[in-house]
């Protein structure tokens, strides 16, 4: 089921022109979104639509290469996925 979700993640998030998607067939899933308060900003709106999405910042990342960091679960379902995307297309 995991590898469902990954591969429908990688497969709608490719329409998001406007983020850096860091390559992985992992759960676990990042966008490029540079700039700390930029990045925070994105998370926090993202969870406030329900989604558990995490910022991380530099100097733990380089500067410039911040990122929106995404855990898929076996629990989640394929229109949490969706939602997921939508929630993040909302940014550019």
């Amino acid at each position: 089921k995991i590898r469902k979700l990954i591969d429908l993640f990688k497969e709608n998030v490719k329409e998001l022109n406007n983020f850096e998607i860091i390559p992985s067939n992992g759960p676990i899933q990042c966008l490029i979104i540079s700039g700390n308060d930029r990045v925070k900003s994105v998370a926090k709106s993202i969870q406030k639509a329900g989604y558990d999405v995490r910022a991380v910042l530099s100097p733990a990342v380089p500067k410039g290469r911040e990122r929106l960091r995404i855990c898929l679960h076996a629990f989640n379902t394929e229109e949490e996925v969706e939602g997921l995307v939508e929630a993040i297309k909302g940014f550019k």
